[in-house]
């Protein structure tokens, strides 16, 4: 007959040479665009715009330039893409006044036309904070310079700014 015997496993030998390399596989998807282009502006105190002295529009200052990269800041207050391309441009600047009532607009600007889905009028009142800010997605051009413009109803007395603030990526 058939005799069983209880075997006991040994101790695992050395490991052999590694094989042959195999074939290269295929080439994955091209990763994400790379971000060319960016900078931004802001102020870093506030802004009185005496609405007696002056004629509207006014360009917000934003006098602190942030690191860029394919912009500059040539043109005061403003942000000048060097390349066309889609930008997220993302804004803030909040209006006061103490002794003025009246209509106010803020609108950000490629080339003195407003961008799309960035004007905003409100009426001001007395001590009436208007707080501007958004994100939105544009098509700029090369060359194409960008700020905050105000433009108002009111002609007496004065408005603050504070808080200003301009970026711009290029997104696509």
């Amino acid at each position: 007959g058939i005799v069983v015997v209880n075997a006991v496993t040994g101790a695992t030998g050395p490991t052999g040479p590694t094989g042959p390399t195999g074939e290269t596989g295929a080439t994955g998807p091209t990763g994400p665009e790379a971000i060319t282009a960016f900078g931004g502006l802001l102020a870093t105190s506030s802004q009185t715009i005496d609405l007696t002295q002056n004629a509207s529009p006014y360009t917000i200052e934003l006098g602190t330039t942030l690191p860029g990269e394919n912009v500059s800041y040539t043109t005061p207050n403003a942000i000048t893409v060097a390349e066309a391309g889609t930008y997220e441009i993302t804004y803030n600047a909040d209006v006061s006044t103490t002794d003025a009532s009246g209509s106010i607009t803020l609108a950000v600007n490629d080339n003195n036309q407003a961008i799309t889905g960035t004007s905003r009028t409100a009426t001001i009142g007395t001590d009436t904070p208007l707080n501007y800010n958004g994100t939105v997605i544009a098509e700029l051009g090369a060359n194409g310079v960008v700020d905050i413009l105000l433009t108002t109803s009111v002609q007496t007395n004065s408005l603050t700014v504070n808080n200003g603030r301009l970026t711009v990526v290029k997104v696509g």
